[in-house]
């Protein structure tokens, strides 16, 4: 695990960016329990449960590995929920996260059918390996939207994994309108790729065509220089 360029810097960018949602009135809520998580994911979206990959009845989301964070007002009502997992990938991301995906989604016994089982030959996924770590689950309430707050959390989700596990890379799935208004640039992931999952049959909650964000090392840790001297 290579270490990080410089950690006191990545510490001053995650205290700013929590200092920053604080000053809004909102409370930060930091957990590795996914029951609980569950537990809030349901209360704040009709009922949805955790997606697989941080269901701990069939998913390794121990505090080693996975942690997630919520928004919470000043009335107590959650507003805002992310979660990180951190992973192994070998030999690379192309050949691992289609067989990843369809292994926790079949152990929870539901179904999901892929278009194609490769991806793009030239795709950025083919050139992560290592330590890479999952972001998910990301949702903001619609009374919170349109004033930053969404890519300030993101932010301080992704920073607080790259300090926690420094990874090789941050990724992410995410809609097509997500990876075209500016919301995933905004938020640090510096490549967008289109097309890096095709469903024939959809996952709950998944898009029939789902785009690859990827924050590389080397992306994250210029980020990191930036923002500290701002």
């Amino acid at each position: 695990m290579r270490a990080l360029d410089d950690p006191l810097a990545a510490s001053r960018v995650v205290e700013t960016l929590r200092a920053g949602l604080v000053a809004r009135g909102l409370m930060i809520e930091f957990s590795d329990d996914f029951e609980r998580f569950d537990q809030l994911k349901r209360e704040c979206r009709d009922g949805q449960a955790s997606a697989p990959m941080f269901d701990p009845g069939v998913a390794n989301v121990d505090g080693k590995r996975a942690f997630w964070l919520a928004l919470h007002d000043a009335a107590g009502r959650t507003c805002a929920i992310q979660a990180f997992r951190s992973d192994f990938v070998e030999p690379n991301l192309a050949d691992w996260a289609l067989g990843w995906v369809l292994g926790v989604y079949l152990k929870r016994e539901e179904l999901l059918i892929p278009q194609q089982l490769d991806v793009a030959p030239h795709s950025i996924a083919k050139s992560l390996e290592g330590r890479i770590v999952y972001h998910g689950e990301l949702w903001l309430d619609k009374s919170m939207r349109g004033h930053g707050v969404m890519e300030e959390f993101a932010k301080l989700g992704i920073f607080l994994a790259v300090v926690k596990w420094q990874p090789e890379a941050v990724w992410c799935l995410c809609s097509n309108r997500l990876a075209t208004n500016g919301t995933m640039t905004r938020m640090g992931y510096a490549h967008l790729e289109r097309g890096f999952f095709n469903w024939s049959f959809l996952p709950d909650g998944a898009d029939e065509v789902e785009w690859l964000a990827a924050a590389t090392r080397n992306s994250l840790e210029l980020m990191i220089r930036n923002m500290a001297q701002q």
